[in-house]
C-alpha cells in the first residue's frame, strides 16, 4: 500500500512538473493592444487632423534659375491657405516684388492672393509672410483641389538673380 501511495504521489509530482493541467482551463494568449506615441515634438506628417479639422503643411528649399522661386499644390480637396512665408537666408539692396498666387499650374500667379516689395540691406536676410488676415491678402484664399500656390519674384536684374537668392518657404493649408 505505501509503494501503491508512492507511486501515486510521484506521478502527480511528475504530472505537476510537466505542467500537465487536468481537466482544468486552457491559458489563451491575450494579444496587447498596439499603442502609439510621438518620440519626439517632430511630427513627420505633412498633415495633421485634431477635432475633425485638416491641417496640411508644406515646406521646402527656395528654387533657383526661374522666378517661381516656390510652388505648392494645395491639397485634393478646396482648402483655404492660412499661412505662407518665404525666408531668405541671403540679402539684397535690390528691390524686388514679391507676388503670391495660385494657377493650374505651378509656373504661374493667375488667382492673386497678395504682392510685396521687398528691399533689405546687403547681407541682411528677411522673411516676407502672408497670412489670410494681412494687409496684402486680396480675400482670395480659396484654393480650388490640386491647384498650385506660387511665390513669384519681380524686379530681378544683373545685380540679383533668382540663382541668389537662398532660402526656405512654408504653407499651411485648412482643408473645407
Amino acid at each position: 500500500m505505501i509503494k501503491k501511495n508512492l507511486l501515486i504521489g510521484a506521478l502527480v509530482v511528475v504530472a505537476l512538473l510537466l505542467g500537465l493541467n487536468l481537466g482544468g482551463d486552457k491559458l489563451v494568449p491575450v494579444e496587447a493592444p498596439k499603442l502609439g506615441a510621438l518620440s519626439s515634438p517632430d511630427i513627420q506628417s505633412n498633415w495633421l487632423r485634431v477635432g475633425g479639422v485638416l491641417r496640411e503643411y508644406r515646406s521646402k528649399e527656395l528654387a533657383t534659375a526661374t522666378t517661381t522661386i516656390c510652388s505648392f499644390q494645395a491639397p485634393a480637396a478646396t482648402s483655404t491657405l492660412v499661412f505662407a512665408s518665404v525666408n531668405f537666408s541671403t540679402g539684397s539692396s535690390t528691390a524686388i516684388t514679391l507676388v503670391l498666387g495660385s494657377a493650374t499650374t505651378q509656373f504661374a500667379t493667375s488667382t492673386l492672393i497678395g504682392a510685396e516689395t521687398w528691399a533689405v540691406g546687403s547681407g541682411v536676410t528677411g522673411a516676407v509672410t502672408h497670412v489670410a488676415t494681412s494687409s496684402i491678402a486680396t480675400g482670395n484664399t480659396k484654393i480650388p483641389p490640386n491647384y498650385f500656390v506660387n511665390w513669384k519674384v519681380n524686379g530681378l536684374g544683373a545685380a540679383l538673380t533668382s540663382d541668389k537668392l537662398l532660402g526656405t518657404c512654408v504653407a499651411e493649408f485648412v482643408v473645407n
